[in-house]
């Protein structure tokens, strides 16, 4: 009696977690059935020099493309969380559904119903849910960065050649004088007081020594507002 109902036991166990691995894959696939194509969304771009806003803060001055990766190429450093980061390090595949970064293909990020989401070593589903942890990875918000870049309106870019006219501020040169600070959180509440917090980081670290704000923090596309950025001047 106890073999027999250990064995039905050890069926009803296999049966049970067949079915939840089969519902599982069943929901991943009907996921990334509903993401969008990346090649739907990409912008043409008339120069390797043509760059969102926000990759020019990034301290980017050409994008290159080759064979469905995409590479940058920096002028200088910005701030993320007290450490200088060179946005050159990280370069990305665009493949069917997915953008994902080819330091560690673990990290992809696609688009599904219009809103970012987001796969990494510890988390799958919709960026705005994820949590501040997974945010505040550097490989995450590259992904975010390039997913602005790829989708940005080529109306709207800025040649890197003409950037210190066109984005000169304050009597701030571009590349040589501004600077740029990151703070991500949950909703924009919490991004916004992570952003003060990591300002007061880059004060601290003396990375920010001598610089003062220019304007007013903003929000990064396709974040829902998880994501802010201040620019200094620092001369």
């Amino acid at each position: 009696m106890g073999k027999k109902y250990f064995l039905i036991t050890l069926i009803t166990l296999i049966v049970s977690c067949s079915s939840d691995d089969i519902t599982n894959k069943s929901n991943q696939n009907e996921t990334e059935t509903g993401l969008t194509e990346i090649s739907k969304v990409l912008t043409n771009r008339k120069s390797d020099s043509d760059l969102s806003p926000l990759f020019l803060r990034l301290g980017v001055t050409s994008v290159t493309t080759s064979n469905n990766k995409l590479s940058a190429k920096t002028q200088k450093t910005f701030n993320f969380r007290g450490k200088h980061i060179d946005f050159s390090v990280f370069s990305v595949k665009i493949e069917k559904n997915f953008i994902t970064l080819e330091q560690d293909d673990e990290f992809k990020i696609g688009i599904l119903n219009k809103k970012s989401y987001l796969i990494t070593t510890d988390y799958k589903g919709l960026l705005k849910k994820a949590s501040a942890e997974i945010l505040k990875q550097k490989e995450v918000f590259a992904l975010i960065a390039y997913l602005n870049e790829i989708t940005y309106n080529q109306d709207q870019r800025v040649s890197s050649k003409n950037s210190n006219s066109t984005m000169k501020s304050e009597g701030c040169n571009f590349f040589t004088e501004q600077g740029f600070s990151v703070g991500v959180g949950v909703n924009e509440t919490s991004a916004k007081a992570d952003l003060a917090s990591s300002m007061e980081d880059d004060i601290a670290s003396g990375a920010t020594e001598g610089c003062t704000k220019i304007g007013e923090p903003e929000a990064v596309a396709w974040t829902n507002g998880t994501v802010w950025v201040q620019t200094w001047c620092c001369k």
